[in-house]
């Protein structure tokens, strides 16, 4: 009796220990540094005017109504010029 009551405490502080462990790796926050936003924000701009649209519906199944109105099964994926 005793030594299965070790046993449970043992296997409780383990999985305790684990569980504070990943809970702290997940809560750190990485920032970027400002050269590394405006890389972000120059690839996200829109550099000319006429660019190209991709719109897509990446359903396993079902219907999905494109942009310009156009029903299809999915998967479907629309680009426009």
């Amino acid at each position: 009796m005793k030594r299965n009551i070790l046993k449970i405490t043992f296997i409780a502080a383990v999985v305790i220990a684990a569980g504070y462990i990943a809970y702290s790796h997940f809560q750190k926050t990485e920032t970027l540094s400002d050269l590394a936003l405006q890389n972000v924000e120059a690839l996200a701009d829109d550099e000319n005017d006429g660019g190209v649209a991709v719109s897509g519906c990446l359903g396993v199944w079902g219907k999905c109504t494109l942009p310009d109105g156009t029903k299809s099964l999915a998967p479907a994926v629309h680009v426009s010029f």
